[in-house]
């Protein structure tokens, strides 16, 4: 079984015929007409005690079922033309807990411009469902999950998510999804990639899901009793119910326009939802910074250091100034004409690591990588790892992300984080948390545009003298760690200059991490309990709480780039195309949670490269050693670790975030994929994903 990444059914032309064809166009109500000939959906047992939706959107109890654009109003300044519209005391009961205690989360949803595109819907039931008798496959993960969670695909899928945009080249693809319960029979759903942005989908279920029925066949899934009146649409509706019947309609219409079977007799949930825009305000950002000049080196700020030992021939520190779109607010907004423009300019500090020439080896000028710190730590991480690449001949450049120029790795995570904020209510919740990876992209970018322009103008500190050290002619690389692993997707994907790219225990789905990681075990139950009482925090307000998360964290969140560095390009952005990418996984890993590091792997669409240590639903395996895998001189892959050796004892020890990244086998693999690269240059060879485990895989180094 694979996954594919949208499952194509009809087309919009062909959907209207078959639609006609099939008589299937009726008023829509409940029951078939003389017009309404689309065949039922395959029968539950009638005698079985129906499970239902919880939908009453006239008398709720919770804004769920959620995402849905009954929260949304038109708003013509916006690229969907609408914005979230989340009214206490109208469409979310005031005495519900976001409304009633966390009105902050409330105020920063309603400047969205749509809803997310990898955070979980959520559906309330009043029972618990049978996912493998409604044809869903059990998935096989590297994370340990609490619960059971299934995979749905395919055009007969009773869970999907239907394009339903007719301005989109996808218009009429589902979209495959996981499905699962947690306490309380709330249905939980993601989408196995993210979802395209600036996009009207609808979440369906259909009469094909089935409930538990003691081996007595299908137990039946209906529709709420709300949600059935409006769709037989009695004469005693009153305005509010005609009105909400026109919008619960609209929806229906369009995905009968896509498929006729899904009529208004089969369905049990169909769900409107545009989402959000993702790269455009990054991609403003980069367009801005590139009609300035390239950044340069604070007049007094640069330092020259000479190692005495080691492979670098210099260690430039130094400032330069980059602007920062967020300001003291540290969020992101466009201004009243619609620009998106920096509020302030800031001085940051730099690493340039120049490895020394050896005759034969290495040769000045060289190839220069950007490097991605890990979470809580700075740019002290970059001088052991700058070392290994001093072996490779490659440079190494780097700054501080936000949130990480304190010197101190807990004030680092309170205010990358936003902690303080979000627990005292005292300003935006989670869009600085979106800003500082979006604002830590464009730094990158700068500090990168900062390094260009010293090769340029011919930056000549490390030995020989008279040879500039920095080589523009030769592609340039992205290695990120840890939180840089997480990052590094969003900064390549607006950098067509970052041929290679090394995700070290990276991720992407920022609240799968927030969520799963043992690291960050009840962070979000106990940020709750600190504005609530602890008895409020159950598992439906957790849930919800995630998914809010990840909806405003969506446009900075490096799984919706991720997408981009392989099989799509983002076309706002000349010269980008596909590139290589090496990710690798602690099974395990105890900071980036394999949920995440998942996310992003299927997101990229990039195999597993074997052995296989931990099986997962729907990955292609791919052997060892992999090259040219995407296309001829482009190389893609995966790969899991469960042990390695240390370096120092030679000890076997299990994976962990903190020691995969000076085990022996994970750095063999990155060297060998570096010098692989660039030694398949002039070949028009890719690069290797090797297994480290065997000798002769990496005896092959170049």
């Amino acid at each position: 079984m694979s996954f594919v990444r949208r499952h194509g059914h009809y087309g919009s032309a062909a959907g209207a015929m078959l639609c006609l064809l099939a008589a299937a166009c009726s008023n829509g109500g409940g029951h078939p007409t003389a017009r309404d000939a689309t065949p039922a959906l395959a029968p539950c047992d009638p005698a079985s005690a129906p499970v239902r939706t919880l939908w009453d959107r006239l008398n709720p109890t919770s804004p769920m079922p959620i995402p849905s654009d009954y929260f949304t109003t038109p708003d013509p300044t916006t690229a969907t033309g609408l914005r979230l519209n989340l009214t206490v005391g109208g469409n979310i009961p005031a005495d519900y807990i976001v409304a009633r205690d966390f009105p902050d989360v409330i105020d920063e949803l309603n400047t969205l411009p749509g809803w997310g595109t990898a955070a979980h819907a959520l559906i309330g039931f009043t029972g618990a469902l049978d996912f493998a008798a409604s044809g869903g496959t059990r998935e096989l993960s590297t994370q340990n999950y609490a619960v059971d969670r299934y995979v749905f695909e395919g055009p007969r899928a009773p869970i999907a998510y239907v394009n339903i945009d007719r301005r989109s080249d996808a218009y009429g693809e589902r979209a495959s999804v996981i499905a699962y319960q947690i306490e309380g029979d709330l249905l939980v759903v993601e989408p196995v990639r993210p979802l395209d942005a600036e996009t009207r989908y609808a979440l369906v279920i259909t009469k094909e899901l089935f409930a538990p029925n003691g081996g007595a066949g299908d137990g039946c899934v209906l529709p709420s009793s709300s949600y059935q009146r409006l769709l037989d649409a009695p004469g005693d509706l009153t305005a509010e119910e005609r009105d909400l019947r026109a919008f619960v309609r609209a929806a229906i219409d369009d995905l009968r326009a896509v498929d006729p079977l899904y009529a208004a007799r089969n369905l049990v949930l169909a769900m409107p939802l545009t989402t959000q825009p993702i790269a455009r305000d990054l991609v403003d950002a980069r367009d801005f910074l590139l009609s300035l000049p390239e950044p340069e080196v604070v007049p007094g700020s640069m330092t020259v250091e000479a190692p005495a030992s080691g492979g670098w021939a210099a260690r430039v520190r130094g400032k330069f100034r980059t602007p920062d779109f967020g300001g003291p607010e540290r969020v992101w907004a466009r201004d009243a004409v619609g620009d998106l423009r920096p509020k302030r300019d800031l001085e940051l500090d730099f690493l340039l690591q120049i490895p020394l020439e050896e005759p034969g080896v290495t040769a000045q000028p060289v190839p220069l990588t950007t490097a991605l710190h890990g979470f809580s730590i700075d740019t002290s991480m970059f001088v052991p790892m700058g070392e290994l690449f001093a072996d490779l001949g490659v440079a190494m450049i780097g700054v501080n992300a936000v949130g990480h120029r304190n010197g101190n790795p807990v004030v680092n995570i309170v205010d990358f984080f936003n902690l303080l904020d979000i627990i005292t209510a005292s300003g935006n919740p989670f869009a600085p948390i979106r800003d500082a990876f979006r604002q830590s992209a464009i730094d990158q970018f700068q500090a990168l545009r900062l390094a260009e322009r010293l090769a340029r103008e011919g930056l000549d500190v490390a030995e020989p003298i008279g040879v500039p050290d920095i080589a523009l002619s030769k592609p340039e690389g992205l290695l990120g760690f840890s939180m840089g692993g997480v990052m590094g997707s969003t900064l390549a994907a607006i950098t067509p200059e970052l041929t290679w790219n090394a995700l070290l225990a990276g991720g992407g789905a920022y609240s799968r991490i927030v969520a799963n990681a043992p690291f960050f075990a009840g962070l979000i139950e106990n940020i709750l309990a600190t504005r609530t009482a602890r008895e409020n925090v159950t598992p439906e307000i957790v849930a919800l709480t995630e998914t809010i998360i990840q909806t405003v964290l969506d446009p900075g969140d490096s799984v919706n780039f991720a997408r981009r560095l392989v099989r799509e390009p983002l076309a706002e952005v000349p010269g980008a195309g596909p590139r290589d990418v090496f990710l690798f996984q602690a099974i395990g890993d105890e900071i980036v949670a394999n949920a995440s590091t998942e996310a992003l792997m299927r997101a990229m669409e990039i195999p597993l490269v074997a052995p296989e240590v931990a099986p997962i639903t729907g990955i292609q395996i791919l052997a060892s050693p992999l090259e040219d895998n995407v296309a001829p001189g482009l190389t893609a892959g995966y790969f899991q670790f469960k042990n390695y050796h240390d370096p120092i004892t030679g000890n076997v020890l299990p994976a962990s975030h903190v020691t995969i990244f000076t085990g022996v086998e994970p750095l063999a693999q990155l060297t060998t994929f570096v010098r692989s690269f660039y030694a398949g240059l002039p070949l028009g060879a890719g690069p290797k994903i090797v297994d480290p485990f065997d000798p002769e895989q990496i005896a092959e180094r170049p």
